[in-house]
């Protein structure tokens, strides 16, 4: 489903995405969460179905670089995302938390899901970019996680 936020990586995508019979029977099944992946970053979209609550999560974690845990219960799914930190670009094997995603179905006719942080649902309806000509900010001031290592094209500020 698109969009989807994409950082070196080829952009492949389900053919016929959200009209394809795969992601109709997931509708129809009332499938919580669909997890996709391959782009590079952590996007969180909900299906436009009407009366659908099914959520794709596309996220990320080449090279340990972050990853997601699931946390189930007979009412309730909880994901975190946590991404690495540490002066190397990698492999520093320390994380913090940088996205909650809950979906509370206690009430089964009403399920309620909550986003945060890298895990809050993108809304399409409103500005993806936005761009501010008005201050010039470092590279390293303002850095887009998984943008930059050993092998990238990405500019880094020295």
């Amino acid at each position: 489903m698109h969009p989807v936020r994409k950082a070196k990586c080829s952009g492949q995508f389900l053919d016929d995405q959200t009209d394809s019979r795969f992601w109709r029977l997931m509708e129809e099944y009332k499938v919580d969460i669909y997890f996709a992946g391959e782009v590079h970053a952590v996007t969180v979209s909900k299906s436009k179905v009407q009366g659908s609550n099914l959520l794709q999560i596309v996220s990320r974690g080449n090279k340990l670089t972050s990853f997601l845990t699931v946390d189930t219960t007979d009412d309730a799914i909880e994901i975190k995302q946590y991404r690495e930190v540490g002066q190397s670009q990698k492999f520093n094997n320390d994380y913090v938390q940088s996205g909650l995603l809950t979906i509370d179905k206690s009430n089964p006719s009403d399920p309620q899901i909550s986003t945060s942080g890298e895990l809050e649902v993108l809304d399409d309806e409103v500005a993806l970019m936005h761009f501010d000509f008005e201050r010039i900010f470092k590279i390293d001031e303002r850095p887009i996680h998984a943008m930059y290592n050993e092998d990238s094209l990405v500019a880094k500020y020295q």
